[in-house]
Protein backbone atom coordinates (compact mmCIF):
# COMPACT_ATOMS: atom_id res chain seq x y z
CA UNK A 1 0.00 0.00 0.00
CA UNK A 2 0.86 3.56 -0.64
CA UNK A 3 2.18 6.04 2.37
CA UNK A 4 -1.00 6.24 5.06
CA UNK A 5 -2.33 3.05 3.83
CA UNK A 6 -2.93 -0.38 5.63
CA UNK A 7 -0.92 -3.22 3.84
CA UNK A 8 -4.32 -4.28 1.66
CA UNK A 9 -4.96 -0.64 1.11
CA UNK A 10 -8.08 0.18 2.75
CA UNK A 11 -8.53 3.57 3.73
CA UNK A 12 -12.54 3.17 5.58
CA UNK A 13 -13.53 6.12 4.08
CA UNK A 14 -14.42 8.48 1.38
CA UNK A 15 -12.00 10.20 -1.18
CA UNK A 16 -14.17 11.60 -3.58
CA UNK A 17 -17.56 12.45 -4.29
CA UNK A 18 -18.00 11.30 -7.33
CA UNK A 19 -16.91 7.43 -6.69
CA UNK A 20 -20.26 5.84 -5.12
CA UNK A 21 -18.98 3.01 -3.79
CA UNK A 22 -16.46 5.04 -0.87
CA UNK A 23 -20.13 6.79 -0.43
CA UNK A 24 -21.47 3.11 0.68
CA UNK A 25 -18.97 2.97 3.20
CA UNK A 26 -21.05 5.51 5.34
CA UNK A 27 -23.98 3.20 5.45
CA UNK A 28 -23.31 2.23 8.68
CA UNK A 29 -25.19 5.28 10.27
CA UNK A 30 -28.15 4.77 8.42
CA UNK A 31 -31.79 7.03 8.85
CA UNK A 32 -31.92 5.57 13.19
CA UNK A 33 -28.29 6.74 14.06
CA UNK A 34 -29.83 6.00 17.66
CA UNK A 35 -29.72 2.15 17.45
CA UNK A 36 -26.28 2.36 15.98
CA UNK A 37 -24.73 3.46 19.40
CA UNK A 38 -21.53 4.51 17.76
CA UNK A 39 -19.00 6.33 20.22
CA UNK A 40 -15.64 8.36 19.31
CA UNK A 41 -13.62 5.07 20.42
CA UNK A 42 -15.60 2.61 17.86
CA UNK A 43 -14.22 4.75 15.79
CA UNK A 44 -10.92 4.99 16.55
CA UNK A 45 -10.48 0.96 17.03
CA UNK A 46 -12.51 0.73 13.33
CA UNK A 47 -9.64 3.32 11.96
CA UNK A 48 -7.29 1.52 13.52
CA UNK A 49 -7.54 -1.86 12.29
CA UNK A 50 -7.88 -0.37 8.99
CA UNK A 51 -4.67 1.86 9.31
CA UNK A 52 -1.42 -1.04 9.49
CA UNK A 53 1.32 2.42 11.20
CA UNK A 54 1.32 3.48 14.97
CA UNK A 55 2.36 6.92 13.12
CA UNK A 56 2.95 8.99 10.12
CA UNK A 57 6.28 9.13 11.22
CA UNK A 58 6.89 5.16 11.06
CA UNK A 59 4.81 5.18 7.71
CA UNK A 60 7.21 7.44 6.01
CA UNK A 61 10.41 5.58 7.49
CA UNK A 62 8.52 2.03 6.30
CA UNK A 63 8.00 3.55 2.45
CA UNK A 64 11.15 5.61 2.25
CA UNK A 65 13.09 2.52 3.62
CA UNK A 66 10.80 0.12 0.87
CA UNK A 67 11.40 2.41 -1.81
CA UNK A 68 15.40 3.40 -1.03
CA UNK A 69 15.67 -1.02 -1.22
CA UNK A 70 14.03 -1.93 -3.85
CA UNK A 71 16.17 0.59 -5.75
CA UNK A 72 19.59 -1.13 -4.31
CA UNK A 73 18.43 -4.40 -5.24
CA UNK A 74 17.39 -3.18 -8.96
CA UNK A 75 21.32 -2.49 -9.35
CA UNK A 76 22.38 -6.35 -9.01
CA UNK A 77 19.16 -7.25 -11.13
CA UNK A 78 18.93 -4.20 -13.41
CA UNK A 79 19.52 -5.02 -17.22
CA UNK A 80 20.67 -2.27 -18.77
CA UNK A 81 22.14 -2.92 -21.62
CA UNK A 82 19.47 -3.91 -24.75
CA UNK A 83 19.36 -3.71 -27.89
CA UNK A 84 15.78 -2.86 -28.96
CA UNK A 85 16.02 -1.73 -32.85
CA UNK A 86 18.30 -4.84 -33.20
CA UNK A 87 15.53 -7.52 -32.32
CA UNK A 88 12.80 -5.72 -33.93
CA UNK A 89 15.33 -5.72 -37.32
CA UNK A 90 15.53 -9.11 -36.97
CA UNK A 91 12.13 -9.96 -36.05
CA UNK A 92 9.67 -7.85 -38.37
CA UNK A 93 11.88 -5.66 -40.57
CA UNK A 94 10.54 -5.26 -44.78
CA UNK A 95 12.16 -3.84 -47.46
CA UNK A 96 9.08 -1.23 -47.24
CA UNK A 97 10.32 -0.29 -43.60
CA UNK A 98 13.53 0.08 -45.10
CA UNK A 99 12.60 2.58 -47.43
CA UNK A 100 10.82 4.46 -45.45
CA UNK A 101 13.23 4.58 -42.71
CA UNK A 102 15.72 5.55 -45.29
CA UNK A 103 13.43 8.73 -47.17
CA UNK A 104 12.78 9.51 -43.27
CA UNK A 105 16.64 9.47 -42.27
CA UNK A 106 17.81 11.77 -45.22
CA UNK A 107 14.83 14.15 -44.73
CA UNK A 108 16.03 14.42 -41.52
CA UNK A 109 19.59 14.98 -42.30
CA UNK A 110 19.27 17.97 -44.44
CA UNK A 111 17.23 19.39 -41.94
CA UNK A 112 20.07 18.46 -38.87
CA UNK A 113 22.68 20.21 -40.86
CA UNK A 114 21.29 23.68 -40.45
CA UNK A 115 19.72 23.02 -37.33
CA UNK A 116 23.28 21.73 -35.98
CA UNK A 117 25.53 24.44 -36.82
CA UNK A 118 22.93 26.86 -35.82
CA UNK A 119 22.43 25.60 -32.36
CA UNK A 120 26.40 25.29 -31.45
CA UNK A 121 27.06 28.79 -32.18
CA UNK A 122 23.99 28.93 -29.76
CA UNK A 123 26.02 26.79 -26.84
CA UNK A 124 29.12 29.45 -28.01
CA UNK A 125 30.94 26.50 -29.68
CA UNK A 126 32.35 26.78 -33.53
CA UNK A 127 29.52 25.62 -35.96
CA UNK A 128 31.67 22.08 -36.23
CA UNK A 129 30.52 20.60 -32.97
CA UNK A 130 27.08 20.77 -33.93
CA UNK A 131 27.47 18.52 -36.15
CA UNK A 132 29.79 16.25 -33.90
CA UNK A 133 26.46 16.34 -31.61
CA UNK A 134 24.40 14.79 -34.64
CA UNK A 135 26.79 11.92 -35.85
CA UNK A 136 27.96 9.80 -33.03
CA UNK A 137 25.12 10.37 -30.65
CA UNK A 138 22.40 8.68 -32.94
CA UNK A 139 24.07 5.75 -33.66
CA UNK A 140 24.50 5.24 -29.82
CA UNK A 141 20.66 6.27 -29.65
CA UNK A 142 19.89 4.42 -32.48
CA UNK A 143 20.76 0.94 -30.74
CA UNK A 144 19.63 1.25 -27.29
CA UNK A 145 16.36 3.30 -27.72
CA UNK A 146 12.88 1.95 -27.31
CA UNK A 147 11.33 5.08 -29.66
CA UNK A 148 10.73 4.49 -33.18
CA UNK A 149 10.58 7.85 -33.62
CA UNK A 150 12.73 9.63 -31.22
CA UNK A 151 15.28 12.11 -33.20
CA UNK A 152 18.30 13.13 -30.80
CA UNK A 153 21.06 15.62 -31.20
CA UNK A 154 21.73 18.95 -30.12
CA UNK A 155 18.51 20.92 -29.31
CA UNK A 156 17.72 24.68 -28.53
CA UNK A 157 17.46 24.36 -24.84
CA UNK A 158 19.83 22.28 -24.17
CA UNK A 159 22.31 24.49 -25.71
CA UNK A 160 21.20 27.14 -23.76
CA UNK A 161 21.68 25.03 -21.03
CA UNK A 162 25.26 24.26 -21.74
CA UNK A 163 26.33 27.83 -22.99
CA UNK A 164 25.15 29.10 -18.93
CA UNK A 165 26.74 25.94 -17.49
CA UNK A 166 30.13 26.29 -19.08
CA UNK A 167 30.63 30.64 -19.82
CA UNK A 168 30.62 31.21 -15.85
CA UNK A 169 34.50 28.91 -15.95
CA UNK A 170 35.52 29.47 -19.17
CA UNK A 171 34.74 32.49 -21.18
CA UNK A 172 34.07 31.11 -24.77
CA UNK A 173 35.86 34.30 -26.57
CA UNK A 174 39.08 34.43 -24.27
CA UNK A 175 39.56 30.98 -23.75
CA UNK A 176 38.17 29.24 -26.34
CA UNK A 177 40.19 25.59 -25.98
CA UNK A 178 39.73 25.38 -22.53
CA UNK A 179 36.05 26.09 -22.80
CA UNK A 180 35.19 23.43 -25.26
CA UNK A 181 37.30 20.65 -23.30
CA UNK A 182 34.90 21.89 -20.31
CA UNK A 183 31.84 21.22 -22.90
CA UNK A 184 32.92 17.72 -23.30
CA UNK A 185 33.62 17.11 -19.37
CA UNK A 186 30.25 18.47 -19.02
CA UNK A 187 28.92 16.05 -21.48
CA UNK A 188 30.79 13.48 -19.88
CA UNK A 189 29.16 13.90 -16.89
CA UNK A 190 25.74 13.80 -18.22
CA UNK A 191 25.77 10.57 -19.67
CA UNK A 192 26.93 9.30 -16.66
CA UNK A 193 24.53 11.20 -14.33
CA UNK A 194 21.77 9.72 -17.09
CA UNK A 195 23.30 6.20 -16.53
CA UNK A 196 23.42 6.30 -13.01
CA UNK A 197 19.61 7.39 -12.57
CA UNK A 198 19.25 4.27 -14.57
CA UNK A 199 20.85 1.71 -12.53
CA UNK A 200 19.30 3.37 -9.77
CA UNK A 201 15.95 4.11 -11.32
CA UNK A 202 15.71 7.43 -10.46
CA UNK A 203 13.82 8.76 -13.47
CA UNK A 204 11.00 8.97 -10.35
CA UNK A 205 12.75 12.24 -9.66
CA UNK A 206 11.65 14.34 -12.78
CA UNK A 207 8.33 14.75 -10.93
CA UNK A 208 9.43 17.53 -8.76
CA UNK A 209 9.31 19.21 -12.15
CA UNK A 210 5.80 20.39 -12.45
CA UNK A 211 3.86 21.09 -15.11
CA UNK A 212 3.90 24.89 -14.17
CA UNK A 213 7.46 24.79 -13.27
CA UNK A 214 8.67 23.35 -16.95
CA UNK A 215 5.88 26.08 -19.07
CA UNK A 216 7.35 29.10 -17.30
CA UNK A 217 10.76 27.91 -17.02
CA UNK A 218 10.95 27.30 -20.90
CA UNK A 219 8.94 30.56 -21.72
CA UNK A 220 11.80 31.99 -19.92
CA UNK A 221 14.33 30.38 -22.38
CA UNK A 222 13.10 31.62 -25.23
CA UNK A 223 13.66 35.12 -23.72
CA UNK A 224 17.29 34.30 -22.80
CA UNK A 225 17.93 32.37 -26.72
CA UNK A 226 16.93 35.06 -28.57
CA UNK A 227 18.80 37.23 -26.54
CA UNK A 228 21.93 35.56 -27.06
CA UNK A 229 21.35 35.18 -30.55
CA UNK A 230 20.68 38.96 -30.54
CA UNK A 231 24.30 39.81 -31.75
CA UNK A 232 24.49 37.60 -34.50
CA UNK A 233 20.99 39.06 -35.78
CA UNK A 234 22.12 42.60 -35.66
CA UNK A 235 26.05 42.10 -35.93
CA UNK A 236 27.54 43.78 -33.07
CA UNK A 237 28.66 42.84 -30.05
CA UNK A 238 27.34 42.91 -26.01
CA UNK A 239 29.10 44.01 -22.95
CA UNK A 240 26.80 42.19 -20.91
CA UNK A 241 24.72 38.60 -21.65
CA UNK A 242 22.35 39.52 -19.05
CA UNK A 243 18.67 40.11 -20.79
CA UNK A 244 17.96 43.44 -19.71
CA UNK A 245 21.64 45.31 -20.00
CA UNK A 246 20.90 43.60 -23.57
CA UNK A 247 18.17 44.67 -24.55
CA UNK A 248 19.32 48.50 -22.91
CA UNK A 249 22.94 48.53 -24.40
CA UNK A 250 20.92 48.01 -28.11
CA UNK A 251 18.89 50.44 -27.69
CA UNK A 252 21.82 53.20 -26.54
CA UNK A 253 23.94 52.01 -29.59
CA UNK A 254 21.74 51.70 -32.48
CA UNK A 255 23.74 53.41 -34.82
CA UNK A 256 26.47 50.30 -34.48
CA UNK A 257 24.19 47.91 -35.93
CA UNK A 258 24.85 46.69 -39.00
CA UNK A 259 21.81 47.12 -41.08
CA UNK A 260 22.69 44.51 -43.34
CA UNK A 261 23.02 41.61 -41.38
CA UNK A 262 19.41 42.91 -39.99
CA UNK A 263 18.09 42.62 -42.79
CA UNK A 264 19.00 39.63 -44.20
CA UNK A 265 18.55 37.91 -40.92
CA UNK A 266 15.06 39.05 -40.87
CA UNK A 267 14.19 37.95 -44.19
CA UNK A 268 15.13 34.65 -43.08
CA UNK A 269 12.88 34.09 -40.80
CA UNK A 270 10.20 35.31 -43.30
CA UNK A 271 11.36 33.25 -45.58
CA UNK A 272 11.28 29.80 -43.14
CA UNK A 273 8.02 30.97 -42.01
CA UNK A 274 6.88 31.11 -45.89
CA UNK A 275 7.49 27.66 -46.97
CA UNK A 276 6.48 26.01 -43.44
CA UNK A 277 3.62 27.13 -44.55
CA UNK A 278 3.67 25.90 -47.76
CA UNK A 279 4.73 22.90 -46.19
CA UNK A 280 1.68 22.98 -44.55
CA UNK A 281 -0.46 23.38 -47.19
CA UNK A 282 0.92 21.66 -49.95
CA UNK A 283 3.90 19.36 -48.80
CA UNK A 284 2.92 17.33 -45.90
CA UNK A 285 4.28 13.92 -47.14
CA UNK A 286 7.74 15.24 -48.58
CA UNK A 287 8.37 18.62 -47.11
CA UNK A 288 10.58 20.97 -48.66
CA UNK A 289 13.95 21.63 -46.13
CA UNK A 290 13.15 25.36 -45.55
CA UNK A 291 16.16 25.26 -43.37
CA UNK A 292 18.54 23.85 -45.83
CA UNK A 293 16.77 26.08 -48.68
CA UNK A 294 18.04 29.59 -46.35
CA UNK A 295 21.22 28.34 -46.04
CA UNK A 296 21.70 27.17 -50.09
CA UNK A 297 19.77 30.68 -51.02
CA UNK A 298 21.76 33.07 -48.36
CA UNK A 299 25.39 31.91 -49.20
CA UNK A 300 24.65 32.17 -53.03
CA UNK A 301 23.43 35.90 -51.98
CA UNK A 302 26.79 36.97 -49.79
CA UNK A 303 29.16 35.62 -52.66
CA UNK A 304 27.15 37.01 -55.64
CA UNK A 305 27.09 40.47 -54.02
CA UNK A 306 29.93 40.51 -51.45
CA UNK A 307 27.68 41.26 -48.47
CA UNK A 308 31.21 39.40 -46.53
CA UNK A 309 33.32 42.67 -48.10
CA UNK A 310 32.95 46.60 -47.20
CA UNK A 311 30.77 48.33 -46.46
CA UNK A 312 28.21 45.67 -46.12
CA UNK A 313 30.76 43.29 -43.28
CA UNK A 314 28.50 40.48 -42.62
CA UNK A 315 29.84 37.93 -40.34
CA UNK A 316 30.67 34.73 -41.92
CA UNK A 317 30.96 31.19 -40.21
CA UNK A 318 34.48 30.93 -41.79
CA UNK A 319 36.73 27.67 -41.81
CA UNK A 320 35.22 24.65 -40.68
CA UNK A 321 37.68 21.65 -40.50
CA UNK A 322 36.84 18.89 -42.64
CA UNK A 323 36.69 14.90 -41.56
CA UNK A 324 34.67 12.70 -39.37
CA UNK A 325 35.16 13.30 -35.30
CA UNK A 326 37.83 11.58 -33.89
CA UNK A 327 38.24 9.75 -30.66
CA UNK A 328 40.04 11.78 -27.63
CA UNK A 329 39.25 11.68 -24.13
CA UNK A 330 38.73 15.36 -22.67
CA UNK A 331 41.25 16.77 -19.88
CA UNK A 332 39.44 16.06 -16.44
CA UNK A 333 40.50 18.00 -13.30
CA UNK A 334 38.79 17.92 -9.99
CA UNK A 335 38.31 21.72 -10.25
CA UNK A 336 36.58 20.92 -13.41
CA UNK A 337 34.14 18.25 -12.41
CA UNK A 338 33.07 20.35 -9.18
CA UNK A 339 32.56 23.41 -11.02
CA UNK A 340 30.06 21.33 -13.49
CA UNK A 341 28.13 19.37 -10.69
CA UNK A 342 25.48 21.47 -10.87
CA UNK A 343 24.99 22.22 -14.53
CA UNK A 344 25.13 18.53 -15.08
CA UNK A 345 21.89 17.87 -12.96
CA UNK A 346 20.01 20.69 -14.33
CA UNK A 347 21.37 19.80 -18.20
CA UNK A 348 20.71 15.74 -17.79
CA UNK A 349 17.10 16.37 -16.21
CA UNK A 350 16.32 18.58 -18.87
CA UNK A 351 17.29 16.21 -21.25
CA UNK A 352 15.46 13.49 -20.05
CA UNK A 353 12.22 15.45 -19.24
CA UNK A 354 12.43 16.23 -22.52
CA UNK A 355 12.95 13.43 -24.52
CA UNK A 356 11.08 11.21 -22.72
CA UNK A 357 7.58 13.70 -23.24
CA UNK A 358 8.34 13.43 -27.09
CA UNK A 359 9.09 9.62 -26.58
CA UNK A 360 5.52 9.02 -24.79
CA UNK A 361 3.33 11.57 -27.16
CA UNK A 362 5.01 9.60 -30.20
CA UNK A 363 4.49 6.03 -28.83
CA UNK A 364 0.57 6.85 -27.72
CA UNK A 365 -0.05 8.48 -31.05
CA UNK A 366 1.39 5.16 -33.02
CA UNK A 367 0.40 2.49 -30.17
CA UNK A 368 3.79 0.95 -29.23
CA UNK A 369 5.31 0.63 -25.62
CA UNK A 370 8.72 2.17 -24.37
CA UNK A 371 10.30 1.94 -22.13
CA UNK A 372 11.17 4.92 -19.59
CA UNK A 373 14.45 3.37 -17.83
CA UNK A 374 15.34 2.00 -21.00
CA UNK A 375 15.22 5.24 -22.42
CA UNK A 376 17.61 6.97 -20.22
CA UNK A 377 20.29 4.10 -21.00
CA UNK A 378 20.25 5.50 -24.43
CA UNK A 379 20.02 8.95 -23.78
CA UNK A 380 22.99 8.61 -21.06
CA UNK A 381 25.29 6.28 -23.37
CA UNK A 382 24.77 8.85 -26.61
CA UNK A 383 25.76 11.53 -24.02
CA UNK A 384 28.94 9.98 -22.78
CA UNK A 385 29.84 7.99 -26.40
CA UNK A 386 29.37 11.36 -27.58
CA UNK A 387 31.36 13.26 -25.68
CA UNK A 388 34.94 11.10 -26.73
CA UNK A 389 34.00 12.16 -30.37
CA UNK A 390 33.59 15.90 -29.81
CA UNK A 391 29.46 16.17 -29.19
CA UNK A 392 28.25 17.93 -26.38
CA UNK A 393 24.81 17.07 -24.79
CA UNK A 394 22.12 15.82 -26.99
CA UNK A 395 18.22 15.35 -26.10
CA UNK A 396 15.18 14.87 -27.96
CA UNK A 397 14.23 17.36 -30.87
CA UNK A 398 10.79 17.79 -31.23
CA UNK A 399 11.08 19.30 -34.78
CA UNK A 400 13.08 16.29 -36.46
CA UNK A 401 11.19 14.04 -34.23
CA UNK A 402 7.69 15.11 -35.52
CA UNK A 403 9.38 15.01 -39.32
CA UNK A 404 10.26 11.73 -38.76
CA UNK A 405 6.96 10.43 -38.26
CA UNK A 406 5.45 13.04 -40.89
CA UNK A 407 7.45 11.02 -43.40
CA UNK A 408 6.97 7.53 -42.21
CA UNK A 409 10.02 6.67 -40.92
CA UNK A 410 9.28 2.98 -38.63
CA UNK A 411 12.18 2.24 -36.70
CA UNK A 412 15.55 3.81 -35.77
CA UNK A 413 16.99 2.85 -38.84
CA UNK A 414 16.28 6.19 -39.77
CA UNK A 415 19.40 7.37 -37.00
CA UNK A 416 21.27 5.54 -38.36
CA UNK A 417 21.01 7.43 -41.88
CA UNK A 418 20.49 10.03 -40.31
CA UNK A 419 24.24 10.01 -38.78
CA UNK A 420 25.60 8.72 -41.93
CA UNK A 421 24.16 11.89 -43.95
CA UNK A 422 25.94 14.12 -41.47
CA UNK A 423 28.96 12.28 -41.46
CA UNK A 424 28.96 12.43 -45.31
CA UNK A 425 28.85 15.97 -45.05
CA UNK A 426 31.53 16.84 -42.21
CA UNK A 427 33.91 14.58 -44.94
CA UNK A 428 32.85 15.89 -48.17
CA UNK A 429 30.93 19.49 -48.11
CA UNK A 430 32.22 21.46 -44.54
CA UNK A 431 34.08 23.94 -46.97
CA UNK A 432 30.84 24.74 -48.81
CA UNK A 433 29.89 26.44 -45.16
CA UNK A 434 32.62 29.01 -45.26
CA UNK A 435 30.62 31.71 -46.88
CA UNK A 436 27.55 31.09 -44.55
CA UNK A 437 26.41 34.33 -43.22
CA UNK A 438 25.81 33.95 -39.13
CA UNK A 439 22.71 35.76 -39.05
CA UNK A 440 20.93 33.47 -41.02
CA UNK A 441 21.66 30.88 -38.98
CA UNK A 442 20.39 32.48 -35.86
CA UNK A 443 17.22 33.70 -38.24
CA UNK A 444 17.11 29.53 -37.87
CA UNK A 445 17.02 29.72 -33.84
CA UNK A 446 14.35 32.35 -33.96
CA UNK A 447 12.28 30.31 -35.54
CA UNK A 448 13.30 27.06 -33.49
CA UNK A 449 12.55 29.04 -30.22
CA UNK A 450 8.84 29.69 -31.30
CA UNK A 451 7.85 26.01 -30.09
CA UNK A 452 9.30 26.99 -26.58
CA UNK A 453 6.65 30.10 -26.55
CA UNK A 454 3.38 28.86 -24.90
CA UNK A 455 1.68 32.03 -22.69
CA UNK A 456 -1.74 30.06 -23.33
CA UNK A 457 -0.67 28.00 -20.05
CA UNK A 458 -0.08 30.87 -18.32
CA UNK A 459 -3.63 32.53 -18.56
CA UNK A 460 -4.98 29.13 -18.10
CA UNK A 461 -3.06 29.06 -14.87
CA UNK A 462 -4.04 32.11 -13.77
CA UNK A 463 -8.09 31.25 -14.55
CA UNK A 464 -8.12 27.83 -13.30
CA UNK A 465 -5.53 27.91 -10.21
CA UNK A 466 -3.64 31.33 -8.64
CA UNK A 467 -1.21 28.93 -6.92
CA UNK A 468 -0.48 27.46 -9.88
CA UNK A 469 0.08 30.31 -11.69
CA UNK A 470 2.27 31.89 -9.11
CA UNK A 471 4.38 28.81 -9.35
CA UNK A 472 4.96 29.85 -13.27
CA UNK A 473 5.71 32.62 -12.81
CA UNK A 474 8.37 32.77 -9.94
CA UNK A 475 9.98 29.91 -12.53
CA UNK A 476 9.90 32.34 -15.52
CA UNK A 477 10.96 35.22 -13.61
CA UNK A 478 14.35 33.40 -12.07
CA UNK A 479 15.44 32.06 -14.97
CA UNK A 480 15.40 35.11 -16.83
CA UNK A 481 16.90 36.79 -14.11
CA UNK A 482 19.06 33.93 -12.96
CA UNK A 483 19.47 31.92 -16.16
CA UNK A 484 18.93 28.39 -16.62
CA UNK A 485 20.63 26.72 -13.53
CA UNK A 486 19.72 29.06 -10.66
CA UNK A 487 16.37 29.59 -12.53
CA UNK A 488 15.42 25.64 -12.04
CA UNK A 489 16.29 25.31 -8.97
CA UNK A 490 14.20 28.27 -7.32
CA UNK A 491 10.99 27.07 -9.66
CA UNK A 492 11.50 23.36 -7.93
CA UNK A 493 12.04 25.21 -4.93
CA UNK A 494 8.55 27.14 -4.82
CA UNK A 495 7.28 24.72 -6.01
CA UNK A 496 7.50 22.29 -3.54
CA UNK A 497 6.96 25.12 -0.70
CA UNK A 498 3.57 25.94 -2.29
CA UNK A 499 2.87 22.55 -2.21
CA UNK A 500 3.21 22.13 1.68
CA UNK A 501 1.98 25.40 2.13
CA UNK A 502 -1.70 23.79 0.17
CA UNK A 503 -0.98 20.73 2.33
CA UNK A 504 -0.89 22.36 5.16
CA UNK A 505 -4.57 24.08 5.23
CA UNK A 506 -6.34 21.08 2.96
CA UNK A 507 -9.79 21.41 1.81
CA UNK A 508 -12.36 19.99 4.95
CA UNK A 509 -15.88 19.37 3.54
CA UNK A 510 -19.32 18.77 5.42
CA UNK A 511 -21.18 15.84 3.89
CA UNK A 512 -24.41 15.55 3.92
CA UNK A 513 -26.94 12.59 3.15
CA UNK A 514 -28.81 13.04 -0.28
CA UNK A 515 -32.45 12.13 0.04
CA UNK A 516 -33.48 8.50 -0.85
CA UNK A 517 -30.05 7.23 -1.28
CA UNK A 518 -27.10 6.13 0.55
CA UNK A 519 -24.80 8.64 -0.93
CA UNK A 520 -22.79 11.75 1.00
CA UNK A 521 -21.76 14.60 -1.07
CA UNK A 522 -20.43 17.77 0.11
CA UNK A 523 -23.40 20.22 1.47
CA UNK A 524 -22.00 23.29 0.30
CA UNK A 525 -22.35 22.05 -3.79
CA UNK A 526 -25.47 19.92 -3.20
CA UNK A 527 -27.75 21.94 -1.07
CA UNK A 528 -30.28 18.88 -0.98
CA UNK A 529 -27.68 17.08 0.97
CA UNK A 530 -28.90 17.16 4.91
CA UNK A 531 -26.67 16.29 7.77
CA UNK A 532 -27.23 13.33 10.00
CA UNK A 533 -28.43 14.94 13.26
CA UNK A 534 -26.21 13.96 16.21
CA UNK A 535 -23.57 13.34 13.76
CA UNK A 536 -20.30 15.63 11.77
CA UNK A 537 -19.17 14.37 8.77
CA UNK A 538 -16.05 15.85 7.73
CA UNK A 539 -13.74 15.16 4.77
CA UNK A 540 -10.50 16.02 4.61
CA UNK A 541 -8.76 15.96 0.85
CA UNK A 542 -5.36 15.80 2.01
CA UNK A 543 -3.26 12.93 3.77
CA UNK A 544 -2.57 14.19 7.43
CA UNK A 545 1.00 15.15 8.00
CA UNK A 546 3.16 17.24 10.51
CA UNK A 547 2.49 19.62 8.15
CA UNK A 548 -1.42 19.91 8.63
CA UNK A 549 -2.28 18.40 11.86
CA UNK A 550 -2.64 21.23 14.10
CA UNK A 551 -5.28 22.62 11.44
CA UNK A 552 -6.83 19.64 11.37
CA UNK A 553 -7.15 19.28 15.17
CA UNK A 554 -8.80 22.93 15.08
CA UNK A 555 -11.04 21.89 12.73
CA UNK A 556 -12.47 18.59 15.03
CA UNK A 557 -12.03 20.59 18.36
CA UNK A 558 -14.86 23.57 16.06
CA UNK A 559 -17.10 20.52 14.84
CA UNK A 560 -17.14 18.44 18.17
CA UNK A 561 -16.60 21.67 20.67
CA UNK A 562 -17.78 24.72 19.31
CA UNK A 563 -16.23 27.88 20.50
CA UNK A 564 -12.65 26.27 21.52
CA UNK A 565 -10.43 26.80 19.21
CA UNK A 566 -9.71 28.87 15.62
CA UNK A 567 -12.73 28.23 13.62
CA UNK A 568 -11.54 26.55 10.55
CA UNK A 569 -12.87 27.88 6.98
CA UNK A 570 -15.24 25.03 5.92
CA UNK A 571 -16.48 24.72 2.55
CA UNK A 572 -20.03 25.23 3.57
CA UNK A 573 -20.90 28.30 4.99
CA UNK A 574 -24.05 27.55 6.81
CA UNK A 575 -22.27 24.71 8.37
CA UNK A 576 -19.89 27.04 10.19
CA UNK A 577 -22.99 28.47 11.50
CA UNK A 578 -24.33 25.34 12.50
CA UNK A 579 -20.96 24.51 14.59
CA UNK A 580 -21.49 27.27 16.86
CA UNK A 581 -25.18 26.88 17.49
CA UNK A 582 -24.90 23.07 19.05
CA UNK A 583 -22.51 20.86 20.19
CA UNK A 584 -22.18 17.07 18.39
CA UNK A 585 -22.09 13.96 19.80
CA UNK A 586 -19.58 13.01 18.06
CA UNK A 587 -17.31 13.41 14.19
CA UNK A 588 -16.91 11.23 11.63
CA UNK A 589 -13.83 12.08 10.01
CA UNK A 590 -13.05 10.48 6.49
CA UNK A 591 -9.40 11.35 4.90
CA UNK A 592 -7.06 10.30 2.06
CA UNK A 593 -4.74 9.00 5.06
CA UNK A 594 -5.10 8.19 8.68
CA UNK A 595 -2.64 6.89 11.54
CA UNK A 596 -2.90 6.56 14.94
CA UNK A 597 -0.24 6.42 18.06
CA UNK A 598 -0.42 2.94 19.88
Amino acid sequence: GGLGHDEEGRFGGLQDEDEDEDDEALGLLGDNTKSRRVTELDLAKRYKRNSRASTNLMSVGRWCSGHVGGMLGSVGQCRCVQFPMLTEVRESYTRSKLKSDVIAGVTVGIMLVPQGLSYAMLAELPPIYGLYAGSVPLLAYAFLGTSRHMAVGPFALISLAVAETVNPIYDSQLKPEEYINAVLVLSMMVGLFQLGMAVMRLGIITSFLSDSVMSGFTNAAAILVSTSQLKHLVGMDFPDSDVLPTYYHLVTHLSEVNVTSFIMGSLGVVMLWGVKKLNTKYCKSVPIPEQLLLVVVATGVTVAFGFHESPFNISLVGDVPQGLPSFKLPSVSYELVRSLMKGTAVVSLLSYIISISMVKIFAMKYEYSVNSNQELVALGAANLIGSLFGAYPSSGSLSRTALVAAVGGETQVHGLVTAGVILVVLWFATSTFYYLPKCVLASIVFMAIKNLVDLEEAKELWRVSKPDFAVWLASFLSTVVYGTETGMVYGVGFSIAVTVLRNSRPNVAVLGKLPGSHLYRNIANYPEAREVPGVTILRIDAEINFTNKDFIEECLRSAIEPGTGARPHFTSTPRTKCVSQRKNKFSLLQSHSLAFNT
